[in-house]
């Protein structure tokens, strides 16, 4: 079984390995700038599916934890996780300071919004579902560190110690009783073949159970006789299975409520209404943030964060390098052979055009240089440009050189004067006045630019080595799983056979394209249609413009940019096209900058994925984008082809 597609994690019984897999640095990146506040008011994570939020959950669970601090001074890879436990303040030395516990929002909390009953009751049956878990949670989770029942004692928040003793009693063992009986009880309701009658709800559910509202912290006696005053968290996990009347009524209840918990609420974009994720706010009264404010009723904190900024994109790019060296070493073969690492499968060196090829290549560069009536002396300065910038440089090729040369010879023409030629034009016998001028410069992306070109003209192998998988990947932890799963088995495949485990540069392209597309193929959401459709028209704006062969916006396009301005109005008046956007960037399909400033304007971006690139072949390095307007982008969601 590959371990790359099988969600390796999920399936992990041992602690010990899953601790060994799971690399913490989204707790620094994300987590430790806010640890003061992660534990008072509601925190809100946000995440595209398989970003790492369950993963996340799953970490800071008390028995890891627990393991984690008992053996980071003899097991080295237990180091970093304890690193930032500290730093998020779950943790310091040989000391826990919460108890976290994870409660999955499972179909049958929506199914309590189908019943037939009084809308509060519908509420106070799933909350207290909820309580009653998060409560036999916490117990459970010590437990499992090794600390006997007898070692654990519950202590109400100042104010509320007659509420505590009467709605979960005063042991810890009434506490566990108390919360099964809770949990059978609503559990029948929720489950019986009809919907019981409300009066006979109301008797088993008679007492009111809410146990949150006055629970202050969970002391342990440690093994050396000591006790630790432990914060309890509870995470509400896949809060997005709710129904949005059930999760607005939950937030509200977790924001305004007097509580010594801690409490994250773990769910998809989504979830969220268009306006939030599309950052334009909402006046609605009955918005589940109405009447509060952010950071301090709240805080958010999104996952799609961690790849902004060059140093953070550094540091995702090394935690996936560890992620696949770690699934690597599950498969015996490659300990067998000694292959160190996930880079150590994928060969970097570029392919070489056939002398076929680049003797045709040459002659498509001469019929350039004619047509755009450029002269020998002009052509040899930009061939010198080209030649200095490729001195003792990686993947000097002659094709690449020659490709390079055709690019600045039409930013040359350009700057001339002279007609602008498209790359799949036929020569012209067009006049173009002569001027002595500056010759472009070659820089990385007229390189980048020029690889492209090789790719879709001439089959050059482009989308190969680690640094272009982890783009690929849009820098996302489950994609690039995906990604690199065909490519460790096949690498696998060649080891088997006796052959270098290097994967050569024209086999990672298949393997990640065929990858990509079946990817895109099945997606399965709401508006898929619609998006991908949205997709597809900015991709075909982008190549359009690519086929100039001036490479206008240096290594490519690969987004549409909108007037700031024009889409607010925009998004806030065409709902359909606020939702198509919202499940495009939900569902990895594209992703949004706002405010984007470039030209003495700002922008909204909407830039494609990893994946639709390498479906259409387009440049994976940001920063350029095709102009359009608020009315086109609208009409690119229609069934028409947008003109």
């Amino acid at each position: 079984m590959n371990p790359f597609e099988i969600r390796a994690t999920d399936y992990m019984d041992n602690d010990s390995s899953f601790l060994r897999l799971v690399i913490p640095e989204p707790l620094h990146a994300l987590f430790e700038p806010k640890a003061d506040n992660l534990l008072r008011p509601l925190v809100r994570v946000f995440g595209t599916p398989g970003s790492g939020k369950t993963t996340l959950a799953h970490l800071i669970s008390f028995r890891r934890m627990m393991l984690v601090i008992r053996q980071y001074k003899e097991v080295s890879v237990f180091q970093p996780p304890m690193r930032a436990l500290t730093a998020c303040g779950f943790a310091v030395e040989n000391t826990p300071l919460v108890v976290a516990t994870r409660v999955p929002c499972e179909t049958i909390y929506r199914d309590f919004h189908e019943l037939p009953y009084d809308d509060d009751l519908k509420f106070r049956l799933m909350w207290s579902l909820i309580q009653a878990r998060a409560m036999l949670g916490w117990i459970n989770e010590i437990l499992g560190a090794e600390i006997p029942l007898e070692d654990i004692r519950f202590e109400p928040r100042e104010g509320a110690e007659v509420s505590m003793e009467e709605t979960i009693g005063a042991s810890v063992e009434k506490v566990r009783i108390r919360a099964r009986e809770v949990e059978r009880a609503i559990h029948e309701v929720a489950t019986a073949l009809l919907p019981m009658d409300e009066s006979e709800v109301r008797t088993r559910v008679r007492q009111r159970y809410d146990p949150v509202s006055a629970l202050g912290n969970i002391v342990v006696a440690n093994r050396d006789g000591k006790e630790w005053r432990l914060k309890p968290l509870l995470i509400l996990d896949d809060v997005h299975e709710l129904h949005p009347e059930q999760r607005n009524r939950l937030e509200r209840e977790l924001k305004r409520r007097e509580t010594g918990v801690g409490r994250w609420m773990m769910m998809r974009l989504d979830a969220l209404e268009p306006e939030t994720v599309l950052e334009q706010g909402s006046d609605d009264p009955e918005h589940s943030n109405a009447g509060t404010q952010k950071n301090r009723d709240y805080y958010d904190i999104h996952f799609q964060e961690f790849t902004h900024g060059n140093q953070r994109r550094k540091s995702v790019a090394g935690m996936l390098g560890k992620m696949a060296d770690s699934y690597l070493k599950r498969w015996d073969v490659f300990n067998t052979k000694q292959v160190a690492g996930f880079s150590q499968l994928l060969d970097e060196a570029p392919e070489k055009l056939t002398p076929n090829m680049l003797e045709k290549l040459a002659r498509k560069v001469n019929t350039t240089q004619e047509t755009l009536e450029i002269g020998a002396p002009e052509r040899e300065r930009i061939k010198q440009e080209v030649t200095a910038f490729f001195e003792g440089r990686d993947g000097d090729e002659a094709g690449l050189r020659l490709m390079s040369e055709n690019i600045l010879m039409h930013r040359y023409a350009n700057r001339r004067g002279a007609n602008q030629l498209s790359l799949f034009s036929e020569p012209q016998d067009t006049p173009v006045r002569k001027q002595d001028i500056q010759v472009p410069k070659m820089d990385l992306p007229v390189m980048h630019a020029a690889g492209l070109e090789l790719m879709r003209q001439y089959d050059r192998p482009y989308y190969f080595g680690m640094k272009k998988l982890i783009a690929a990947s849009s820098r996302h932890p489950e994609t690039f799983l995906q990604l690199a799963g065909p490519l460790a088995q096949h690498a696998r495949t060649r080891l088997i056979r006796n052959k270098d485990e290097k994967i050569p540069a024209r086999q990672q392209e298949k393997l990640l394209r065929q990858c990509a597309i079946r990817r895109n193929r099945y997606w399965d959401f709401a508006f898929k249609g619609e998006v991908r459709r949205l997709a597809d028209r900015i991709a075909e704006a982008c190549l359009d413009e690519e086929k100039k062969g001036n490479a206008r916006n240096g290594a490519g396009n690969n987004a549409i940019g909108v007037p700031e301005k024009e889409f607010q109005a925009l998004a806030k008046n065409n709902h359909l096209l606020a939702q198509v956007l919202q499940y495009g960037v939900a569902y990895l399909a594209f992703h949004m900058v706002r405010n984007y400033p470039q030209g003495k304007k700002h922008w909204c971006l909407i830039r494609l994925s990893g994946t639709v690139i390498l479906k259409h072949r387009l440049t994976l390095y940001e920063g350029g984008f095709i102009e359009w307007t608020g009315e086109r982008l609208a009409r690119a969601i229609e069934e028409e082809t947008p003109s």
